[in-house]
């Protein structure tokens, strides 16, 4: 019928935005599940335990080609300094600051992206960059007597999370797929989350009851 018809295509009207906002939330959290699973595990292997899933899961796209696997070895070189650098951190910052600082990366790429050599931002980038800065400052960092390590540790998540925005404009292109180089990319920074845990060995007794306490 007609009506059937009008809301059939209200729902498909309607399902792009609610993906997006579904996709937004899952992101969202993110800073809260971290923030518990640090608290109840250790930073390295919550980082690996992290990324060898999603390696698992992905493993389908592998790519057969050498240059997708290197460029995917360079991003996950960067996300895994982001990520673990996230972890450390949300072991004494609280969630909602760690989010706000993470996202000082979009305002570092035009910086980045100029030190990598690349060239400047027209002067509305530098701008609104600033703009978006002083409103992260004010809501999350404003307060220098406030700042814990974490929070230290945070800012230099989002400086690795601008590089590797930076870089991944540069390697794209060079892939074979985007599938390939998530792939890839997941695999190195797994890899590199493993090292990292085997590095820092099991947790002796009383640290693992400080951890789990």
């Amino acid at each position: 019928s007609r009506r059937a018809s009008a809301l059939r295509a209200e729902r498909e009207a309607l399902s792009p935005y609610a993906t997006l906002t579904a996709v937004t939330a899952i992101w969202g959290s993110q800073h809260s599940v971290m923030k518990w699973a640090v608290g109840e595990g250790e930073a390295s292997s919550v980082t690996a335990a992290r990324f060898c899933v999603a390696a698992v899961c992905l493993a389908p796209q592998a790519p057969v080609d050498a240059r997708t696997w290197r460029a995917g070895a360079e991003l996950g070189l960067w996300a895994f300094c982001g990520f673990a650098a996230q972890a450390v951190g949300l072991e004494t910052t609280t969630a909602t600051k760690s989010a706000f600082l993470l996202y000082l990366n979009v305002k570092l790429v035009p910086i980045v992206s100029v030190l990598t050599g690349e060239p400047a931002p027209p002067p509305s980038t530098w701008l609104w960059a600033a703009v978006a800065l002083a409103g992260t400052l004010a809501l999350g960092g404003a307060d220098l007597d406030a700042w814990v390590v974490g929070d230290a540790w945070s800012v230099a998540a989002a400086l690795a999370s601008a590089l590797f925005i930076v870089r991944l404009d540069k390697l794209a292109p060079t892939a074979a797929s985007s599938a390939s180089l998530t792939a890839a990319t997941s695999a190195a920074t797994a890899a590199l989350a493993l090292a990292w845990t085997a590095a820092r060995g099991p947790l002796d007794p009383l640290d693992q009851h400080q951890a789990l306490a």
